[in-house]
């Protein structure tokens, strides 16, 4: 039963892993003045994206790492949300990735500036002149949140799947970590498992998370 089980999943990623694959192939990108900010081009760089961590999942699935899936899956569920900015806000979202993107790079360069002893003068000097760029040009930049687009989006659902992968997979958190708790026979003594065995049911609500991402994307 369990064989048959796998098989049919095997056969089903294959199967919308192949479709994936099929419809990006056939999709015509043109180029246009906004170049990587056109919403279709992100749209498809997004389909590209979720396409490798679907198939990601299932490879690591085979292979008994179930967490690590999970994190894939995790992914996925966060390509969606921003699939569905782009769908519902177009150009605005750009914006907003655009953004999100600049106060990523400025908060990485400012705390590069903090380790100055490590820096080559050369390195410092340019890394100043792009930070001073970026500030110029995206003062008021802000990063997005995972929250606020699937909460604001289409997919807004999705969501308290995500936060479930994000504590028992993604994060250090106790609930992520009590999967390395083994059962132990002997009283007052605790088991630690370093490789834990996957348990049936995570694996099989693993997969069933996985393929709703890629059918909406």
């Amino acid at each position: 039963m369990e064989g048959d089980l796998k098989l049919q999943w095997s056969e089903l990623a294959d199967t919308l892993g192949q479709t994936g694959l099929d419809i990006l192939a056939g999709a015509p990108v043109t180029v246009t003045e906004k170049r990587f900010a056109e919403p279709k081009v992100l749209a498809i760089m997004l389909m590209s994206r979720t396409l490798s961590n679907f198939r990601g999942v299932f490879t690591l699935v085979e292979n008994g790492l179930v967490v690590e899936a999970r994190i894939l899956v995790r992914c996925c569920f966060e390509n969606t949300f921003w699939m569905a900015g782009l769908h519902s806000q177009g150009d605005r979202f750009v914006t907003k990735m655009l953004h999100d993107e600049m106060r990523s790079r400025s908060a990485r360069g400012e705390m590069a500036l903090g380790k100055k002893p490590q820096l080559l003068e050369g390195v410092e000097k340019r890394l100043r002149e792009r930070l001073r760029a970026i500030n110029k040009k995206w003062s008021n930049a802000k990063s997005l949140s995972p929250k606020d687009v699937a909460l604001s989006g289409l997919l807004r659902d999705g969501y308290l799947i995500y936060s479930q992968l994000s504590a028992d997979a993604a994060h250090p958190t106790v609930t992520s970590l009590h999967r390395h708790v083994g059962d132990c026979e002997t009283d007052g003594a605790a088991l630690i498992e370093v490789v834990p065995v996957p348990k049936g049911e995570e694996v099989i609500m693993t997969r069933d998370w996985a393929s709703p991402c890629w059918v909406h994307v």
